[in-house]
C-alpha cells in the first residue's frame, strides 16, 4: 500500500501549511510536541544521538479529532501514562515498533491504542507516520447515535496491530481526501459542518478497518433481548437478501408484536427500519472503499436489494446528508 501516493504528497509531509514542530534539537522537539500537539503527556528517550537529528510535525484538526504527520530522522523511544483518547499510528515510511505487542509496524499497517492503554513504542530512523488522536466522548457518542447502541459500551480489547489491507482501504482514502483538501486555499475543512462530517467519515473508517470494532457494533449482545439478538444475527448473515418481518418471526419463534416491542425498547427502531439502516450503512462503507472507475452506485445498491434509484437515493440522503454518488467520488 503506497500511502505517499494515496496522500498525494510528493515531498515533505501532509498538512505542510500547518507546521507545528521543525527542529534539529531533540529537546526542543519533545518540549514543543507536548506543548502544542499531544493532548496527553509523552515521555521521550533519544536512542540515536550519534547522528544529525531532524524532527518535523504538521497537524490538521478535523472537528474534535487531531491528525498529525510526523517525520523523524533519528530513532527514539516514547511512552505515556494511561491514555484518555483513542490513538492510532499509521506508518507511511520506515518502522514503528510496539514494545507491548513485540511487533514492527510498517506501511500498510496501523497501531491502535484505546483509552487506558499506555504507549510504549520506538520510532525508527527516517520514519514517517500519521497519528490520529480521537476523543473518546466524541467517538462513543457517534457510535451510540449511528448504531442505536443503548447504555454504556464496554469495549473488547481493541489495541494492537491492524492490517489495513483487510478493510482499511476506506480509512486510508478518507485520510487522503483530508490531506488533499488541506492543500486547497480557503479549504472547506475550516467550515464546522464539513469538518464534523469528515470526522464522522473518519470514525466509520476506523470502525471498519478494525475487526474488534465491527464486532462491538454489529454483534452487540449485552443489552438486547434474546429474540432481538437472534434477529440481528439473522439479519447480518442475510444482509444481501430481501428480509421480511415474517422471516424474522419465523427465525426467532416469537410473535410479531413481541419482536417489534423488543426492537423498539433496545434499538429504538422497528425491525424493518433496522434492516434498512444496516443495509444503507454497508452500502456507504462499500462506496467509500470504491471508486467510480471500478463500480457504480446502482451495482452496489442492487446487491443489497435497492432496485429503485430515486427511492434509494432519497433514503440514503436522509440518513447521511449526501447523495451516494458524492460518497463514491470521495
Amino acid at each position: 500500500m503506497n500511502l505517499l501516493a494515496l496522500l498525494d504528497v510528493h515531498s515533505g509531509l501532509p498538512f505542510e501549511n500547518n507546521i507545528i514542530v521543525n527542529t534539529n534539537s531533540f529537546d526542543e522537539f519533545q518540549d514543543r510536541l507536548n506543548q502544542r500537539v499531544a493532548l496527553e503527556s509523552r515521555y521521550f528517550d533519544s536512542m540515536d544521538s550519534s547522528r544529525g537529528e531532524s524532527f518535523k510535525v504538521t497537524a490538521q484538526r478535523v472537528n474534535t479529532t487531531r491528525i498529525s504527520a510526523c517525520y523523524h530522522s533519528a530513532s527514539f523511544h516514547v511512552t505515556s501514562p494511561p491514555l484518555e483518547t483513542y490513538h492510532v499510528i499509521i506508518p507511511i515510511n520506515g518502522v514503528v515498533t510496539s514494545n507491548h505487542h513485540h511487533r514492527e509496524v510498517v506501511a500498510g499497517q496501523s497501531l491502535f491504542f484505546t483509552p487506558n492503554d499506555t504507549v510504549d513504542v520506538v520510532w525508527g530512523r527516517d520514519s514517517m507516520a500519521l497519528v490520529l488522536t480521537v476523543e473518546m466522548e466524541s467517538f462513543l457518542s457517534y457510535v451510540k447515535q449511528q448504531y442505536s447502541v443503548i447504555g454504556e459500551i464496554t469495549e473488547p480489547s481493541l489495541s494492537g496491530v491492524v492490517d489495513l489491507s483487510q478493510g482499511g482501504g476506506s480509512l486510508v482514502n478518507i485520510l487522503a481526501t483530508i490531506s488533499r483538501e488541506s492543500q486547497v486555499p480557503s479549504s472547506s475543512l475550516n467550515r464546522s459542518n464539513v469538518s464534523r462530517h469528515l470526522e464522522h467519515l473518519l470514525f466509520e473508517g476506523l470502525i471498519f478497518s478494525h475487526q474488534g470494532m465491527k464486532k462491538m457494533i454489529d454483534l452487540d449482545d449485552r443489552i438486547k433481548p434474546a429474540c432481538v439478538k437472534r434477529a440481528i444475527d439473522y439479519i447480518v448473515d442475510n444482509i444481501h437478501r430481501d428480509i421480511s418481518l415474517a422471516d424474522l418471526v419465523k427465525e426467532t419463534h416469537v410473535s410479531k408484536r413481541t419482536l417489534e416491542k423488543g426492537f423498539s425498547s433496545s434499538c429504538q427502531t422497528s425491525p424493518m427500519a433496522y434492516i434498512r439502516r444496516l443495509k444503507l450503512s454497508r452500502i456507504r462503507q462499500e462506496l467509500m472503499g470504491s471508486s467510480p472507475e471500478k463500480t457504480t452506485v446502482s451495482a452496489i445498491a442492487e446487491n443489497y436489494g435497492f432496485y429503485h434509484a430515486s427511492n434509494f437515493t432519497a433514503r440514503y440522503y436522509q440518513l447521511f446528508a449526501e447523495n451516494p454518488s458524492e460518497t463514491l467520488k470521495k
